[in-house]
């Protein structure tokens, strides 16, 4: 079973609410609770959700596996993936790179904290593929 939780109300949300019921998502809309964290097996939170939160590290706590989205999509992706990180330069070293690759008539896709989530990329790729994704760590288990 998959939940979502999100602090905005539905009214806030537009379609994707309808489009998650339809899809057999439960969802709690208008702020979390301590219960659906806890009944959890696995956490994905949206990126910008700090490491911080409470309730994530009440989940942690407790042994709740917590995933970022990052690594979420590296066990789906094909191809390669450069990540970039660091201190500074990130941004600035994700997007050189990434057009490095597409001046060179590669097949690259600019992902991570720069713009658009890794995950979104996923479906996209093939194996000869690359990513190039600026983030805060590495996912568990990349070189």
């Amino acid at each position: 079973m998959v939940t979502a939780t999100e602090t905005r109300a539905e009214s806030e949300l537009g379609e994707a609410p309808a489009k998650l019921r339809a899809a057999g998502v439960t969802l709690e809309l208008g702020g979390h609770t301590e219960k659906t964290f806890l009944a959890q097996d696995l956490i994905i939170p949206s990126p910008g959700v700090p490491a911080d939160d409470t309730f994530l590290l009440l989940a942690r706590s407790k042994g709740i596996t917590i995933w970022s989205e990052i690594e979420l999509a590296y066990r789906f992706l094909e191809g390669k993936l450069i990540g970039i990180t660091g201190s500074n330069g990130k941004t600035t070293t994700t997007t050189l790179v990434h057009h490095i690759l597409k001046a060179a008539a590669m097949q690259a896709y600019l992902a991570g904290n720069v713009g658009t989530p890794l995950i979104s990329e996923v479906e996209k790729m093939d194996a000869g593929s690359i990513a190039v994704a600026e983030f805060e760590q590495l996912p568990t288990g990349a070189d």
